[in-house]
């Protein structure tokens, strides 16, 4: 079973907010840093956040009370905001 699922619906949801917020500067954020002389560069990988994101919208899914209409899945595309 998902660790995830035996949380309360309130957590859920707060992570579930911290993770797009995580993920938005993931996106965001710099893709190189440099300093004494040396740089680097380096590729922002969202697919992990966007499968932890999806393991908590099927979790809040799963926690919704019985007869409750559920809330939507949250769809991310990767390429940053427009």
């Amino acid at each position: 079973m998902d660790p995830l699922r035996s949380l309360p619906l309130d957590r859920l949801q707060s992570m579930l907010a911290e993770a797009i917020e995580a993920r938005h500067k993931l996106v965001t954020g710099p893709t190189s840093a440099s300093g004494e002389g040396r740089s680097i560069q380096y590729q922002q990988r969202v697919v992990d956040a966007d499968a932890y994101i999806e393991k908590l919208n099927q979790a809040i899914t799963a926690t919704q009370e019985p007869g409750r209409p559920a809330r939507g899945p949250i769809y991310l595309q990767s390429g940053g905001c427009r």
